[in-house]
């Protein structure tokens, strides 16, 4: 008996012996991977640059966003205080009221952070555009039923663009134009001295600005749909002839731009989809928490 237990002991040894070997021996040859080439490795800055100088192409005149929507807004402003509105059955201050507001937002949103700033001036523009034509379309009583529904889905088109730009603000902070236009100099100017958290920095700036809360294909599709209620009174055979054209014309410029744009976003990746994509051809991954950046560029580009 004590011979068995000797030989039994003997065998639980040698298996654990053998298993940590084989375990010793995969980390080992795991440790002795080589990590990317240099060649490859020094790929990586110039596809980030060129990432987001593609999606930071209007950065030049972000910082004016909020001047151009306040004067478009005061403009509109001044021009319905000075024309002959009697016919609208609305009065004058209603109709004026939201385009003052706007020119307000669109000034103030300079209190703002530059990447706040955008989403502040589409919601104001967009929104204070569009209100009066949904004023008048409910306070009108000579406006016929179809004629109120294709103001109603014109106006409602727009605004729905305006709240979704606000919300995905609100749901997640956006990055500038500019912040990214930066990277881009600082990746051309620094690019071999560029530490790996810079870099992490660099592409998370890229995946929030890309990648955001509400999805591309929200846009097209509240456009579209407005378009669709627009459009809606020239299916119905009681409809004037009149009404249809009205229709036909009010919804045009939503289903056009509406499917356009849900098209697109269906179809071209995102400015991070599309550089996770050519690291992948590469043979590399995004830099973070988990991922070897591997070596960075020797050189400036």
């Amino acid at each position: 008996m004590g011979r068995d237990l000797k030989a039994l002991r003997r065998m639980v040894c040698s298996g654990t012996a053998f298993a940590a070997a084989v375990i010793s021996m995969a980390k080992s040859a795991r440790a002795a991977e080589p990590p990317p080439p240099r060649s490859v490795e020094e790929k990586r800055l110039p596809l980030l640059a060129e990432t987001l100088d593609g999606t930071s192409g209007l950065a030049v005149i972000e910082p004016y966003l909020p001047a151009i929507g306040g004067t478009l807004c005061a403009a509109g402003a001044v021009g319905l205080a000075a024309a002959e509105t009697n016919e609208l059955h609305v009065s004058k201050a209603a109709l004026v009221t939201p385009l003052a507001a706007c020119t307000v937002a669109s000034f103030g949103s300079y209190a703002l952070p530059r990447e706040y700033q955008g989403s502040v001036v589409a919601f104001s523009v967009l929104g204070a555009g569009a209100a009066p034509l949904a004023i008048d379309a409910v306070a009108n009583p000579e406006l016929t039923s179809a004629e109120r529904v294709s103001l109603l889905g014109f106006a409602g088109g727009y605004m729905s663009l305006g709240m979704l730009r606000l919300l995905d603000a609100l749901l997640q902070r956006p990055v500038s134009w500019t912040a990214m236009a930066a990277d881009v100099r600082e990746i051309h100017g620094h690019g071999a001295d560029l530490s790996r958290a810079e870099v992490r920095r660099m592409e998370a700036d890229l995946r929030r600005a890309t990648v955001r809360p509400v999805p591309r294909w929200a846009y097209g599709a509240a456009m579209l749909t407005g378009g669709l209620v627009a459009l809606s009174p020239a299916f119905v055979p009681s409809t004037a002839k009149e009404d249809r054209a009205i229709a036909a014309g009010l919804s045009l410029p939503l289903l056009l731009t509406g499917s356009t744009g849900l098209i697109l976003s269906l179809t071209i990746p995102r400015g991070y989809e599309r550089y996770v994509q050519g690291l992948s051809r590469l043979q590399l991954t995004p830099v973070g928490p988990n991922n070897s950046a591997g070596l960075w560029a020797s050189g400036s580009f």
